[in-house]
């Protein structure tokens, strides 16, 4: 009986033994693995945002140059907060010190697009689904949030950003000519 009882209490310190280690794991889980249980999130597509591309279109205007356009991707709240509060003017002034300061929270994707072309990115930055915040800058125009669009299309007119759920006179489709040249990776 006396070896009957030893059992027991073999076992129960085991069962707490376990409940430490669960503890423990759940703790580090906690502490150093945010960014995988986000990861995982947006790989099953439950992520902060639902982009997976982008669309331009330029309609023919006065000016006689492209459309410089940035996508900025921001991953942590302090990123966020700038390309919040920055407007367009600022953005393409301080766009490199932004990049050097929040380089591992930010990243930029340029196109210049001239008039009268449409494109659609379809090749983002690798981690984009885990983007809290994604802005569009359009030199001398303005910005624009595509966080919450899954498939944005940005008409610019006039000196006028258009957000639009799919391309122009799309009635149906989304189809779009495939743009994964000639956007470059700034940050």
């Amino acid at each position: 009986m006396h070896a009957y009882a030893w059992e027991l209490q073999t076992t129960g310190d085991d069962v707490v033994n376990m409940k430490r280690t669960t503890l423990l794991i759940a703790m580090i889980f906690t502490l150093s693995g945010c960014s995988l249980w986000e990861r995982t999130k947006a790989t099953v597509g439950a992520g902060p945002n639902q982009t997976s591309t982008v669309g331009f279109s330029a309609v023919i205007s006065d000016a006689p140059n492209a459309q410089v356009i940035e996508i900025a991707f921001a991953y942590a709240d302090a990123s966020v907060a700038i390309l919040t509060q920055t407007e367009e003017a600022t953005w393409f002034t301080e766009r490199v010190g932004y990049c050097s300061s929040y380089g591992s929270q930010l990243d930029v994707i340029r196109l210049e697009l001239p008039m009268a072309y449409s494109a659609q990115l379809t090749s983002l930055p690798k981690n984009h689904k885990l983007a809290k915040s994604i802005f569009v800058f359009v030199r001398e125009v303005g910005k624009v949030e595509i966080t919450t669009i899954q498939d944005p299309w940005l008409q610019i007119s006039e000196g006028k950003i258009t957000l639009l759920e799919g391309p122009p006179g799309a009635n149906g489709t989304r189809n779009a000519l495939e743009a994964v040249e000639g956007a470059k990776t700034l940050c």
